[in-house]
């Protein structure tokens, strides 16, 4: 008698082997590639925070929580709603000293201007990561204060520079994870990213007054933002330079002049402190400082 075809339970155990392997190998592939989108996701976000914070990496800074407010961020929320006692943008107008303050025509543009990132729909939306983190405190556990000023990244910020990590796909500070994609996911903006070092950069100033001029110097004065005074003007000047007429000398800043990257005011000042010239003409130059750059600037003594 002939034995009907079929499936021994060894038979079948093989088969059923195979298809289990096969549907875990694809939700691996799936998992895995899920996880690939989320972190390129989160890279570009990264990117967005830099270039909200210094501008576009290599070129001029005149765009920027940094050219606007003078200041590094305190949190990722800065870059959201306008921080305390912080201006909005607009024309502000310059303050040479506490008595003076220069005419219209030498006002700059500043103030916070964001949001500086585009947030998704909703009334508590938050700039996330890829992987969606929340905050969390030193247990681990959800921190919605500390969330809403951070938006679930880490966030480390000192006098000179401003770190912003994504905590990964376990949501936890450190690389110790069981895949490579629970590694935090950093950028960093250094001293250089933000601010310009003027040490020992020089002003031309040339002398067409008609007669000797001496103890001139050039004062360069930067919107600061800072959260308990709010924002005020504070001046950097170089040494003092002695001109005979017809004739050209340089005016040096001294070493450890440090000033954000952005737009700011040069003003030719004279031996009595004052803005040199008379009011709503003094000689004065708008100037453009990028990272790692210096301009070419001479001042005319009319």
């Amino acid at each position: 008698m002939r034995r009907e075809a079929g499936l021994t339970l060894l038979e079948l155990m093989v088969v059923v082997f195979i298809l289990s392997a096969l549907a875990l190998s694809a939700v691996s592939l799936v998992d895995t590639t899920d996880h690939q989108l989320r972190r390129e996701d989160t890279e570009g976000r990264l990117l967005q925070l830099r270039r909200a914070i210094a501008g576009e990496a290599g070129a001029p800074a005149l765009s920027g929580y940094v050219a606007d407010m003078g200041a590094l961020p305190s949190c990722v929320g800065d870059l959201v709603a306008s921080p305390s006692n912080a201006q909005a943008f607009g024309l502000k107008q310059v303050g040479f000293s506490p008595s003076i303050t220069l005419p219209a025509a030498h006002a700059l543009p500043k103030g916070w201007r964001g949001p500086y990132v585009a947030l998704p729909p909703g009334a508590d939306a938050r700039f996330r990561d890829g992987w969606g983190n929340v905050s969390r405190d030193a247990g681990g556990d959800p921190d919605p204060a500390a969330d809403a000023s951070q938006h679930g990244w880490g966030f480390e910020l000192d006098a000179n520079s401003l770190a912003i990590e994504s905590r990964g796909a376990d949501g936890l500070p450190g690389d110790a994870g069981e895949t490579p994609y629970d590694a935090d996911l950093p950028v960093a903006i250094a001293s250089g990213d933000w601010r310009v070092d003027l040490s020992g950069w020089s002003v031309d100033l040339r002398n067409a007054t008609g007669s000797t001029r001496t103890g001139l110097y050039v004062r360069l004065l930067v919107y600061a933002y800072d959260a308990t005074d709010g924002h005020a003007w504070t001046a950097h000047d170089t040494g003092t330079v002695d001109l005979a007429d017809a004739t050209t000398g340089s005016a040096t800043f001294p070493a450890d002049t440090l000033v954000p990257v952005g737009r700011h005011l040069l003003v030719v000042v004279d031996g009595d402190d004052e803005p040199f010239g008379h009011p709503g003409s003094y000689v004065t130059r708008q100037v453009a400082f990028a990272p790692r750059s210096l301009p070419q600037v001479t001042l005319v003594i009319p």
